[in-house]
């Protein structure tokens, strides 16, 4: 699961919305699955985690 998410996520660009929609998950589900996958999130319509500067 930490591998799909990464890669829709972070390789492909997806957004939070359209993977929740394709695993079929809840609101609250979706970013619990991508804390606990370690995976960076990005500002709503902001850019990849890479580049900006928390």
């Amino acid at each position: 699961m930490a591998e799909y998410l990464r890669e829709r996520y972070l390789g492909q660009g997806w957004t939070m919305h359209a993977i929740g929609a394709e695993l079929r998950t809840g609101r609250r589900l979706l970013p619990r699955l991508m804390d606990a996958a370690a995976v960076p999130r990005r500002r709503p319509g902001g850019h990849s985690p890479t580049e900006y500067s928390a």
